[in-house]
């Protein structure tokens, strides 16, 4: 049977996920193989959407980069498996471990996210107002 094109494109596939070296945290991960995975799409969007909030009158918006190396370990991290390490919520927690660490977890993220470096930026200044809307 032929598939149609729709459909092998939305066929589930595997992530791409590397894995990752983690010197840090060698004592506690007792030689257990840990993973950085790619975001979906819709777990990109929602990351991104959180790096902006809005004023209570909606007028004017800012970018929260608070954190953003801990979000995204918390989506990206994963086990031999394929599950997650972390969820969500655990994203204030993340933020406490060394920086080095959340700094290779982010770029290999980012990298098999097709994120570019200054996309929080670019995120920023889209979302800062124009001239029109101040």
């Amino acid at each position: 049977m032929n598939m149609k094109l729709r459909d092998r494109i939305l066929a589930p596939r595997p992530r791409r996920r590397e894995p990752i070296d983690l010197p840090e945290l060698a004592d506690v991960l007792g030689g257990e193989r840990l993973y950085v995975w790619e975001m979906k799409g819709t777990e990109r969007d929602e990351y991104e959407a959180g790096l902006v909030t809005f004023s209570p009158d909606g007028k004017r918006r800012e970018t929260n980069l608070a954190n953003v190396r801990a979000k995204i370990a918390c989506k990206c991290l994963v086990t031999e498996a394929g599950e997650r390490v972390f969820t969500d919520a655990d994203a204030e927690a993340v933020g406490e471990l060394g920086a080095a660490a959340l700094d290779r977890i982010y770029e290999a993220a980012a990298r098999l996210s097709g994120m570019r470096r200054g996309d929080e930026e670019e995120a920023k200044n889209a979302s800062l107002p124009t001239p029109a809307s101040a």
